[in-house]
């Protein structure tokens, strides 16, 4: 067990997958164990069972990507070494994707213990406004993932890089700058 500067931290650097990944992530202050999230949520981000692991491009628009398959995250090297983005922003990244991860843990648990997944009000909302069930649960799912952020503390360093990152939806945007939470009694 390793000790932080405020409290135990229960092998969440387990999270990294190999040893290239552990050198890149330390040498560019980026170790799990440096994030300073509250133990509560390492916790959590431990029993999703992801890893996390360097490589040297992500394919798609983000710096880094959820691997469902693998259940793994990889985040691409250059982003890492960037100057053009703060630690806190890298960060926030990389609690965006364990979000993803945490998205897809919390439905894997509904599927087995509820034989469905379900969808709430505020889903079938968005639905009946979009038209469209992939869309919705795709815009959902990044909701879930910036909200996980969000409940890391990374809410500003969340808000400044999907700034930086031209390609993301403007209403995830808003939604943060307005402070707004997944709300699941929202109805239209």
């Amino acid at each position: 067990m390793m000790k932080s500067n405020t409290h135990q931290v229960a092998g969440i650097d387990t999270l990294v997958e190999d040893s290239t990944s552990h050198a890149i992530l330390v040498a560019t202050n980026l170790l799990p164990s440096t994030w300073k999230v509250p133990h509560s949520k390492e916790i959590r981000i431990l029993g999703f069972g992801v890893k996390l692991k360097v490589v040297p491009e992500v394919s798609g628009s983000w710096p880094a990507c959820y691997v469902g398959t693998a259940n793994r995250i990889e985040v691409a090297d250059d982003f890492l070494k960037s100057s053009d983005y703060h630690r806190e922003e890298k960060i926030a990244t990389l609690l965006h994707e364990l979000g993803h991860a945490a998205f897809a843990f919390n439905s894997k648990s509904s599927n087995q213990s509820e034989g469905k997944v379900c969808i709430d009000s505020y889903l079938g909302s968005m639905e009946r406004l979009f038209g469209d069930q992939r869309a919705t649960i795709n815009l959902e799912e990044e909701f879930f993932a910036d909200d996980f952020a969000k409940l890391c503390g990374y809410s500003k360093p969340l808000h400044s890089v999907l700034l930086k990152l031209d390609q993301i939806a403007p209403e995830r945007i808003s939604r943060i700058d307005g402070g707004k939470p997944l709300d699941p009694a929202f109805n239209t």
